[in-house]
């Protein structure tokens, strides 16, 4: 089977597709898989460390812009519509499946009007302008939660959860028992009131400083000065712009301090951990915060919201946490009672079956 995947534009998007794409090669070498972005999203650099093909199309960010950006969005619509069109009669795909962001559109109609068989995949609990858009246009809708369903036709709609990468499906997950370790995840690029609000809370953790261990993300922008504040407050720390290797962090944290993105809680979830969720208030349509609000009300994470967010505040909970290992340990399972990591399994199938290729055994 050859299919296009197309979206991108956070890694959220980027990392579900990567993970299909992944399920698609392990159930046949010969899939061919093609991604379809904007030439300045994170899959630029993203997608070809992964060995995939990378094609662009032109396409900008419309909600929350100004009237004259969201016009000149619109112009860049057909543009991709078109450029779309010329990708598929290259590659001739049997399926378009879009996974959100502003590559999406272009390339599920171009699908549509060509008669190619599309699908979409919604991440989070609320979905998306773009998929709401492309609702009518596609043949099945993947959903990550239960909650965005009532969003899309009940005919159409699949609940499948949210796809994560091979390499961070646990086998062994052994937390290290040495010292209590902190993972800090501010979203693929960081988040700078988040790494603001840490500084502050090291004056909380003093107490513990000998006995905690921190991995942060950081972001380019503050690692610098987040290595200096945990040298200088005597806390065992790795800073890191980006981490690459997620399942080893993963693997050893006792707590996660995280956005409320979607595939950073989906990740959180397949490994079965406790966590601070600290949604981005600008998000579209808040859809972290509810995100985040599904692990709360199932015991599975706390919710910091950031106009609450202070150092003391976050010293304080991670102190509470620290203090209490079986609230931990309760929380992590909660959460693993949330995730299915057969996400991506359940979608190529589906993908198989819409594309008319019924050998999915």
């Amino acid at each position: 089977m050859k299919i296009i995947i197309s979206g991108g534009g956070t890694g959220g998007h980027i990392f579900t597709g990567i993970a299909i794409a992944e399920e698609l090669k392990k159930k046949d070498r010969e899939n061919q898989v093609i991604f379809v972005g904007t030439p300045n999203g994170m899959e630029v650099k993203i997608v070809p460390l992964y060995g995939y093909t990378l094609m662009t199309l032109p396409g900008k960010k419309f909600k929350g812009k100004s009237i004259i950006y969201k016009l000149s969005s619109l112009y860049e619509i057909p543009k991709g519509i078109i450029k779309g069109i010329r990708i598929l009669k290259k590659y001739r795909p049997d399926l378009v499946l879009g996974i959100g962001g502003y590559a999406s559109a272009p390339m599920v109609i171009a699908a549509f009007f060509s008669g190619i068989k599309t699908a979409i995949h919604e991440q989070n609990t609320i979905p998306g302008l773009t998929n709401r858009f492309l609702a009518p246009f596609v043949k099945k809708i993947f959903i990550g939660f239960y909650q965005a369903a009532s969003f899309f036709s009940q005919r159409k709609t699949l609940i499948t959860g949210n796809p994560v990468r091979s390499a961070l499906l646990p086998e062994n997950c052994v937390q290290d028992t040495k010292k209590f370790t902190i993972l800090m995840l501010g979203g693929s690029q960081g988040a700078h009131n988040i790494n603001t609000a840490m500084l502050d809370a090291l004056k909380e953790l003093m107490e513990v400083k000998d006995k905690i261990r921190i991995i942060h993300q950081s972001g380019e922008h503050d690692r610098i000065i987040m290595e200096k504040a945990y040298k200088n407050a005597g806390i065992e720390a790795k800073v890191e712009a980006f981490i690459e290797d997620m399942a080893t962090v993963l693997k050893r944290s006792n707590l996660i301090i995280s956005r409320a993105g979607a595939g950073s809680i989906s990740e959180i979830m397949v490994w079965g951990k406790a966590s601070i969720l600290i949604p981005f208030p600008f998000a579209a349509y808040n859809h972290q915060e509810h995100n985040a609000r599904v692990l709360s009300e199932n015991g599975a994470a706390e919710v910091l919201l950031e106009k609450e967010l202070t150092g003391k505040r976050l010293g304080t909970i991670i102190k509470k946490f620290f203090l209490n290992p079986e609230k931990l340990n309760v929380m992590g399972k909660n959460a693993k009672k949330l995730s299915n990591p057969h996400a991506a399994r359940v979608i190529v199938d589906e993908c198989y079956r819409l594309a008319g290729n019924e050998s999915i055994n």
